[in-house]
């Protein structure tokens, strides 16, 4: 087995030991925090912002917003300020409602009083679902890893190591890399 198999079994076996020890809200709270916090939100609005944007009350803001915008200079039409504008609303209450619900989720999850009945299945449960969700993490991140290492595939060295394991028959990480659910290429590539 190669190196790069023995380190995604090791992560992965450390990660659901760390959701374990962690909990289900802790876990959820440091999954959607900081900087993947910020991408969950700005993938929010780009594939739901169009959505929102063609309701009739929030279409007729904005059209109203892009005239007034317009009526002040001609490069502020051009530029769609008031379309601009929603999406930076949208982000801040995405932000928001995520930060939200992230904390009612981590206190419903987060066992508080030892001393009940249920404490132990509570807390049973809090473990489980902190450890599937910080493996699942987990698992998309490398999934994530080898989706870009798809789009590197020209350069020398990445085609030489994926040639190396293809040929091993053994490497876990080959066999994830080659039923790999993720396809940026769709993303990245030109057609022509």
């Amino acid at each position: 087995m190669d190196i790069y198999s023995i380190v995604i079994i090791v992560g992965f076996a450390v990660s659901l030991l760390l959701g374990f020890l962690l909990g289900f809200g802790r876990t959820l709270k440091f999954v959607t925090g900081g900087i993947v916090g910020f991408v969950c939100s700005i993938i929010f609005c780009v594939m739901f912002g169009g959505i929102i944007a063609n309701i009739d009350f929030v279409a007729e803001l904005i059209d109203k917003g892009n005239a007034y915008f317009g009526s002040i200079a001609e490069i502020l039409a051009k530029l769609n300020v008031a379309t601009w504008i929603y999406y930076v609303v949208l982000f801040l209450v995405v932000q928001i409602v995520r930060i939200i619900i992230v904390k009612l989720i981590g206190r419903i999850f987060t066992p508080k009083d030892k001393d009940s009945k249920l404490y132990g299945v509570r807390n049973a449960v809090n473990r489980v679902l902190g450890m599937l969700l910080l493996g699942a993490a987990f698992v998309l991140t490398v999934y994530l890893v080898m989706a870009v290492m798809a789009l590197l595939t020209d350069v020398e060295s990445v085609g030489t190591v994926l040639k190396e394991m293809e040929e091993s028959g053994n490497s876990f990480f080959y066999l994830m890399y080659s039923n790999n659910p993720i396809d940026l290429s769709v993303l990245f590539k030109s057609n022509g």
